[in-house]
This record gives C-alpha cells, sequence and structure tokens, in this order.
C-alpha cells in the first residue's frame, strides 16, 4: 500500500473491499484514503506496529493488538493469510483439509520470509513440503525442473536457496506478476517457458548483486572504525532497490551486526532495506529516527524504509 493509486483503481471498478497481505499495518493515510472511497480494508500482516494499530475494518496480526493475543507471533504473513483462509471456510461449512493443496505456497513463503520454523510453521513447512514433492502445481515442478533439482526429495533448503531467489527475482528486478502467472500456470507446457524466464531473471539478480556487494564492501573497508560500528548505513545512487535487502543480509553475515542499504534514485529518494542479528531488534531502534523517514516498516529482524537522499548522511550520524 506504498501508493494509493491501485486503490484509486479499485474504486473505479466499483470494488468494496481489499485485503491487503505483508502490508499495511503503517499505511493509516492510505487506510483512511480508501475509507473515503468506500472500499473496507482488512490488514493482513505480521510486521510490528509503530503507533496505533491501523484504522481497518479488520486487523489480523500476531504482533497485536487483539482483544485475545494469538499464542503463536512467529507466524508470517502468509501464515496468517493461512489462517484467515481456515477461518472463513469453517465458518462457512466446509472443511479446512480442501486448503491443503495451498500449503506449498504457505511453507515457501514461510521459509522465504525466514520465520522460526516452530510450532505452527513446522507443520506448514512439513505438510507444505509433502505437496511440493507431489508434483500436484506446475510452476513449481517447472522451476524445480529448469533449476535441475529433484522435486522427490525437496527441503527447507530446495524452499529457500532455489525456488524463493528465482520467484523473488522477478519482482526484484521487474514485475511480481511473472512469478503470480507461474505459481498459478495450470500446465507444464505453460508453466515451463515462465520459469525459464525467472531463471534468466535470477542470473541477472545474481550479477547486479555481484556488483553491488563489491561497492558495499569498498564503502565498508572506507569507513574509519569499522569494526567499531554498531550498525552499517550504506548508499548509492548505482544500486538497485530490488536487491538492497539481499546486500544488507550478506553484510550481516559477514560482518554480524545490522546493516541497513539505500538504493538512490535520480529524484533524490532513497529506498532501503535493513537486516539484523539476533538479540537487536532493528524495528525498535529505526523508530528512534523515524523524523528522518519517509516511510519505515518492518519487524525485528528486518525493516524497509523510504528517506530523503539528503538526509542520509544525518540518518547515518544517528547511530
Amino acid at each position: 500500500m506504498a501508493c494509493i493509486y491501485p486503490l484509486r483503481r479499485a474504486r473505479e471498478a466499483e470494488t468494496a473491499l481489499v485485503i491487503t497481505v505483508d502490508c499495511g499495518t503503517t499505511s493509516h493515510a492510505e487506510i483512511k484514503e480508501a475509507a473515503s472511497f468506500g472500499i473496507d480494508i482488512i490488514i493482513v500482516d505480521h510486521h510490528q506496529l509503530a503507533g496505533g494499530a491501523p484504522p481497518a475494518v479488520a486487523f489480523l496480526n500476531p504482533e497485536g493488538p487483539q482483544g485475545t493475543a494469538y499464542p503463536f507471533r512467529g507466524l508470517s504473513s502468509v501464515g496468517v493469510a493461512f489462517k484467515l483462509a481456515e477461518a472463513l471456510f469453517k465458518a462457512s461449512g466446509l472443511s479446512p483439509l480442501r486448503l491443503r493443496p495451498l500449503l506449498d505456497l504457505v511453507a515457501l513463503g514461510t521459509v522465504a520470509d525466514v520465520a522460526p520454523l516452530t510450532e505452527e510453521n513446522r507443520f506448514f513447512v512439513s505438510e507444505g513440503l509433502r505437496v511440493v514433492r507431489e508434483g500436484s502445481r506446475p510452476g513449481i515442478a517447472a522451476l524445480l525442473e529448469i533449476a535441475g533439482e529433484d522435486r522427490a526429495s525437496a527441503n527447507e533448503q530446495t524452499l529457500g536457496y532455489c525456488l524463493a531467489p528465482r520467484l523473488n527475482a522477478a519482482g526484484r528486478l521487474y514485475h511480481a506478476r511473472e512469478a503470480i502467472v507461474l505459481l498459478t500456470a495450470t500446465a507444464r507446457e505453460e508453466a515451463l517457458p515462465l520459469a525459464e524466464r525467472l531463471e534468466a531473471y535470477n542470473r541477472e539478480r545474481r550479477q547486479i548483486q555481484m556488483r553491488m556487494w563489491e561497492e558495499a564492501e569498498r564503502q565498508v573497508s572506507e569507513m574509519r572504525d569499522a569494526d567499531r560500528l554498531p550498525l552499517f548505513v550504506l548508499a548509492s545512487e548505482g544500486w538497485h532497490p530490488g536487491v538492497v535487502g539481499i546486500i544488507a543480509s550478506r553484510l550481516v553475515e559477514r560482518y554480524r551486526r545490522p546493516a541497513i542499504v539505500i538504493a538512490l534514485s535520480p529524484e533524490g529518494i532513497g529506498r532501503g532495506s535493513g537486516r539484523s542479528v539476533e538479540g537487536i531488534d532493528l524495528h525498535r531502534s529505526v523508530s528512534v529516527c523515524r523524523a528522518l523517514l519517509e516511510k519505515f516498516g518492518g519487524h525485528a529482524g528486518a525493516v524497509g524504509l523510504t528517506i530523503r537522499a539528503d538526509r542520509v548522511d544525518l540518518f547515518e550520524r544517528g547511530w
């Protein structure tokens, strides 16, 4: 919900209800504007609150607030969406077992979002992998075939290191719609050329990532007292906004401290992504600097933000 334009298109289509997944918790202004259009919003999310709950007709988030706290706060947004689907099926007198074919997507989203593989998430991934191995979704089967992976032995690593990067490559570089088209393909003949295209996107993403990583390492090497900094903030005009999260993750792995990586546009707007280490709530830390940011959201382990280029230095010095 970063832009109100899709909601205006929804109004033109006389849409009465919009359900968001993995966004919306901090989109108060957009939700209010949607209400002025006569559109109800249901927020399905897992990101931390920054202030009060959004003014939606329903807010489903294990982070709260709810009248009764949900017992497992580790659900990813896809897990929350699945719980909503279960509830709707039960309310309609349908068996939630009919949702089993969707568990491959729930497993994929849970692992890709690096959610803890405990409690309900453990079930989602275990059962979802069974669905993946059955090969009932042509898009996933085709992507595994193109990647040279054995579907029958698919595991958590297959989801996180084979499927997720290829599916994400479309949205990182071009448009996520292409990944959706692949996942909803109904036949192998339809899915294979789509999978080949995502494979090509992923190769391109790797090349971009390699160039960005080289520059990120150079920036770190040129920092004064880099080994004493509690957090890295890196920015560049040459970086692709769709890949900054990957670079932040690699910095965390290499230097064992939180990192925020920002791609600066020619228009002077920076779009950044941050990752943290266990024990440091990055969302809470960045909240202290929220006055410098145009937009901000996320959770303890990862954040996304928008910042004006002329404020990046001040933001960096704030640590």
